[in-house]
């Protein structure tokens, strides 16, 4: 699956976005989505209809509500942080403003979202993926 600049920005918070973290980001793997139609019967709210195998925990499991779970998202931002990125985050009037960067000097992949958690997420996808 290849993304464009514009459908990373254009996503939604919500399962799909936290799967491409999970995969591209924190390097899960065997991600499983399971169709919206049938989430109810695996948990009452959804969150656990959607796995992977964990490369931290070495085994299948839900994998985190980063794009709208701040305490889920700063560990994207842990987890890039430890691979040398630098990061920023602000308040903006439209929201908030996440960045990664590699050189100071250099542009950011930046993004700027109504919540902090989704923008964190959708700047660690266009830096990971190089857009």
């Amino acid at each position: 699956m290849t993304l464009t600049r514009e459908e990373i920005q254009g996503m939604k918070p919500g399962r799909e976005m936290d799967a491409l973290i999970a995969e591209k980001v924190l390097g899960w793997t065997d991600i499983k989505r399971v169709n919206p139609a049938v989430i109810h019967s695996f948990s009452a709210d959804g969150n656990h209809a959607n796995f992977g195998f964990s490369p931290v925990l070495y085994k299948h499991v839900p994998f985190p509500l980063y794009s709208t779970d701040i305490s889920a998202a700063w560990e994207v931002v842990t987890h890039l942080k430890s691979k040398y990125w630098y990061f920023m985050l602000s308040d903006e009037n439209e929201g908030w403003e996440a960045s990664f960067y590699w050189d100071p000097h250099r542009p950011a992949f930046e993004a700027v979202s109504a919540t902090a958690p989704e923008a964190i997420c959708k700047a660690a996808l266009l830096a990971v993926l190089k857009l």
